[in-house]
């Protein structure tokens, strides 16, 4: 993989690359997501910091149930949309910069989307 942005492009026209970008990763990625998945994955971006279960949970109970919480966020963590950090005492996640970027990109889409509806 190309180290720095290059890697987050296509590759140039005629230039077959072994690997996607990740922009075509990520273009994928929506239909890889549940609905809850897709929310926690908003509610994450919002967050600039590492934050930790708990909090995870205020800020997306009033849309998911805890179970339902636990297992979008154990599935983002797997999929490598989210990173989990052991403390020792407690585990802290956080999404990445180009992550956050994508979950932004994607939100403005679904909206322009339920705009036209």
């Amino acid at each position: 993989m190309q180290p720095g942005l290059g890697s987050l492009l296509p590759p140039a026209p005629g230039v077959h690359g072994q690997h996607d970008s990740l922009t075509s990763t990520f273009s994928r990625a929506p239909a890889r997501l549940s609905a809850h998945e897709r929310l926690l994955l908003q509610q994450l971006a919002e967050n600039e910091g590492d934050v930790s279960l708990a909090d995870v949970e205020a800020e997306a109970e009033p849309y998911l149930r805890p179970v339902c919480i636990l297992q979008a966020l154990t599935r983002l963590v797997e999929q490598s949309f989210v990173q989990a950090q052991d403390t020792g005492a407690s585990c802290r996640f956080q999404l990445l910069a180009p992550i956050r970027a994508f979950v932004a990109q994607m939100s403005a889409q679904e909206m322009a989307w339920e705009t036209v509806a």
